[in-house]
């Protein structure tokens, strides 16, 4: 029905709903994890909205773009489009659209560890979702702020963060959203030795990825699920763990993923522990994984 619409709109010379379907389009291919494809769309959704005077059209197509940007981790330009996304909103006074921006400027601060800059731009987007109402919103900035504290050590902090937004993810009935919370609220509990409700918090997560089809996202909480076996001196079970991964891993990616070099640093410490020969091959993939990512950011600091 979209590329129809869009196919009419071009007959009719209707160039802002051309533009609209575009946006539609990509998030259609997003919401799938094809990012090249999303692209593809969100590319002519920038041009047009820019040539018809959209300006809340060119946005979100700039805010879309670097949410592709982040994916592909050209975390640079994933800045730039975010900044220039968030000056627009700012200008037609749209703050739905500022308060999603500056949640994902905190989230590719976030990726490129400035914390600090990741905080600011996480609460400021956390206030602007409760003024709104927006519980979607408000979900997405405490699913961040719970990641960005676990990374930053505090995980009594990161658990309530996490917490909260699971319950909202819960009432909103978001699985997407009760994926990403429900995975962090794992990774906190581990970090606390709560090892049992760790693996009660990865294994829903895990249910509710395959029930989405998100395999790539469900290897995250598979990982989880390892590492808190192995914590337990379950090396057997970690192994068992490890070898879905791998098994996914074989023909698949872990495209979309939080954390894809946690997964391989996971992997290879559960292989070395059953002394297991792929180790080494393991840990030479999330290497290799890590410096691409690293060679993407060329801002030294």
């Amino acid at each position: 029905p979209l590329e129809h619409a869009r196919t009419l709109a071009r007959m009719a010379q209707d160039r802002l709903t051309e533009a609209k379907s575009l946006r539609y389009l990509g998030l259609v291919c997003w919401n799938q994890g094809n990012y090249a494809m999303a692209k593809t769309h969100y590319t002519p959704f920038l041009r047009i909205s820019r040539e018809i005077g959209y300006q809340s059209g060119e946005g979100w197509a700039l805010n879309s773009l670097g949410l592709v940007f982040t994916e592909t981790g050209e975390f640079d330009r994933a800045y730039a489009y975010f900044e220039q996304a968030l000056h627009i909103f700012r200008q037609v006074d749209e703050p739905r659209g500022e308060g999603t921006v500056l949640g994902n400027l905190g989230w590719v601060s976030n990726l490129q560890g400035d914390y600090d800059t990741a905080r600011v731009c996480q609460e400021q987007a956390l206030d602007i979702s409760r003024q709104l109402g927006d519980r979607d919103g408000e979900c997405r900035a405490f699913e961040n702020l719970g990641l960005l504290m676990h990374h930053l050590g505090d995980d009594e902090t990161a658990l309530e963060y996490s917490q909260q937004g699971l319950f909202i993810a819960r009432e909103t009935g978001s699985l997407r959203q009760q994926g990403y919370t429900l995975t962090n609220v794992g990774h906190a509990l581990a970090e606390l030795g709560r090892l049992a409700e760790a693996a009660d918090a990865y294994q829903e997560a895990v249910t509710i990825r395959r029930e989405l089809g998100q395999h790539n996202f469900a290897m995250e909480s598979l990982a989880g699920l390892s590492r808190v076996s192995l914590a337990q001196g379950d090396q057997a079970q970690a192994q068992a763990y490890v070898e879905e991964i791998l098994s996914h891993l074989a023909d698949g990616t872990l495209d979309g993923t939080e954390e894809p070099v946690r997964v391989y640093l996971t992997c290879y410490r559960v292989l070395r522990a059953n002394q297991d020969p792929r180790a080494e091959v393991i840990l030479n993939a999330g290497y290799r994984l890590l410096q691409q990512q690293a060679a993407r950011i060329r801002d030294e600091g």
